[in-house]
């Protein structure tokens, strides 16, 4: 469908741009001070769908980061930084309101080897404030309920309508009659098919 084109299409593009960073780590003359957010923010400004970029090391501890990143914060317990470890290349996490950006987010990682082999992981946001927007201009039938949940814990990630009534509260606490839902985030990419009450696909 259309909307399950556009994620994947957007995740892509972050694939994209977490490759386009490997060179600078690669060669070690990144600079993990000022020269390395400035790199980031410069990524962001292009790409206007990310919600921040990241890199931290093998212990998840931020090196740098596009947004300014809370003392004392690691990253090891979110579940890009374990699936990118363990996965050895990109891997799509999972569905947070984001801890630095405050965003409805979509979390991805890359691993990447410093010189001498040290690895550190690169972290790119997705924003799916897009979502229902997207859905707003498809003339949907009236009544129709749009909701993206990421199946591992039934939350919900979009709503069309009011989706900021919804964004982050579980699937069961939603009584509307479901007329369309995006089966969720599967890894690598998403997976499923979102069809509207009159059978249009979404």
């Amino acid at each position: 469908s259309a909307g399950l084109a556009e994620f994947e299409r957007r995740l892509r593009d972050a694939e994209g741009v977490l490759s386009d960073l490997k060179p600078f780590i690669a060669s070690g003359m990144l600079d993990w001070g000022g020269g390395c957010s400035e790199l980031l923010q410069a990524e962001m400004r292009e790409h206007g769908y990310l919600s921040n970029l990241l890199i931290v090391d093998a212990a998840g501890t931020a090196l740098c980061s596009a947004l300014p990143a809370p003392e004392g914060v690691t990253y090891n317990d979110r579940k890009w930084f374990r699936s990118a470890q363990s996965a050895g290349q990109f891997s799509v996490g999972e569905f947070v309101v984001g801890r630095v950006s405050g965003a409805p987010t979509l979390l991805t990682g890359m691993p990447s080897a410093r010189p001498g082999g040290d690895m550190v992981y690169l972290h790119a946001g997705v924003l799916i404030t897009w979502i229902p927007e997207f859905f707003a201009r498809r003339n949907l039938t009236d009544g129709t309920v749009v909701r993206v949940v990421e199946e591992s814990t039934g939350l919900l990630m979009s709503r069309w309508p009011d989706p900021a009534l919804w964004v982050g509260k579980s699937l069961s606490d939603d009584k509307s009659g479901l007329a369309a839902r995006v089966p969720a985030v599967a890894e690598p990419l998403l997976s499923g098919e979102a069809v509207a009450q009159d059978g249009t696909p979404l």
